[in-house]
């Protein structure tokens, strides 16, 4: 979800390399930009998940806004967002981020440095159930 228009988005996505996601919300597709959470509801739809499911991964605070009124847990990115209380975790950018996508969910993680001490684990996203924060034990195991 962009609050910019598709053809800049879309332009932006392929100069960095990642592949093309399966469906972009930009400017166009919406009546109300952010924070109105009208962009993240029509991106769970068009996904087929419930808003309560979804983690948004923001760089401004009106995009934490919007994925709040949605319903949407909230990862900051960058250094605007720096000890911003809205969200869930912050992150210098997106690098520092693990997403491991299961069969029954998605577990998140933060890469702080160059070292396996270095990983936080934030939480999963299993079966409609949203855990988000600091677990303890090992996120491999879910012990």
């Amino acid at each position: 979800v962009t609050s910019g228009a598709r053809r800049v988005a879309v332009a932006r996505l392929r100069a960095t390399g990642l592949p093309m996601p399966r469906h972009v919300i930009a400017a166009e597709d919406i009546d109300h930009g952010k924070p109105n959470p009208e962009g993240y509801l029509k991106a769970a739809a068009l996904l087929g998940s419930l808003p309560r499911h979804c983690l948004v991964i923001e760089d401004v605070q009106a995009g934490i806004e919007a994925a709040h009124a949605a319903g949407m847990a909230c990862i900051g990115v960058g250094p605007s967002l720096v000890g911003n209380a809205d969200v869930g975790a912050w992150v210098e950018d997106v690098s520092q981020l693990w997403l491991a996508v299961r069969a029954d969910g998605m577990e998140v993680m933060i890469h702080r440095g160059g070292e396996l001490s270095g990983v936080d684990y934030l939480g999963t996203w299993r079966q409609g159930v949203r855990q988000f924060g600091a677990v303890d034990g090992d996120p491999a195991t879910g012990g």
